[in-house]
């Protein structure tokens, strides 16, 4: 999670000036090509509408021509060069994890914002917890994420049950 898309300097939440919310993401394309995740985030967001603020518009930011031409193939008709892309302050982070009673396990496993922001457990056991995965794909990734038994059971009884909200102190 964080900013770009704008032009003030160290963009803040309570201090965006002209930048958007955004989602970077790092990816191997051995595993899956740019033009599924473009497709996967056509499939999420509205890119082609107007949005009712800068902060919250659906935009794609590439990094290079090659990615522009495929999200402009797939039809998405807001891009951008993605600039520089700022990282959000650590309460953005993992937002439906940090409202759970399993987030103090994670800190524990990679102690420091850096590290629990970056695991890639923790994004797992977000997703968990916000219901995006279906009991059997939890049930597959449980033995890769490194979770004790308990945290395992509590990842099993915690999903889908966090609340919608904003991650604003």
């Amino acid at each position: 999670m964080g900013y770009c898309g704008g032009t003030k300097a160290h963009p803040t939440y309570h201090s965006l000036g002209d930048h958007s919310e955004s989602i970077q993401i790092d990816f191997d394309p051995k595993i899956i090509g740019y033009a599924q995740l473009v497709q996967e985030a056509l499939a999420q967001g509205n890119f082609g509408g107007q949005a009712f603020s800068r902060q919250y518009r659906s935009a794609i930011f590439y990094h290079s021509p090659e990615q522009k031409e495929v999200a402009k193939k797939a039809g998405c008709q807001s891009l951008e060069p993605v600039g520089t892309f700022t990282r959000a302050e650590d309460y953005h982070q993992k937002y439906y994890l940090q409202q759970s009673k399993l987030v103090k396990d994670f800190y524990a496993m990679f102690p420091g914002d850096l590290a629990f922001t970056d695991a890639t457990a923790t994004m797992r056991a977000n997703a968990i917890v916000a219901g995006h995965l279906s009991r059997p794909q939890i049930e597959s990734l449980l033995p890769q994420m490194g979770v004790s038994e308990a945290t395992a059971k509590g990842l099993l009884l915690s999903a889908g049950q966090a609340q919608p909200g904003c991650a604003v102190p």
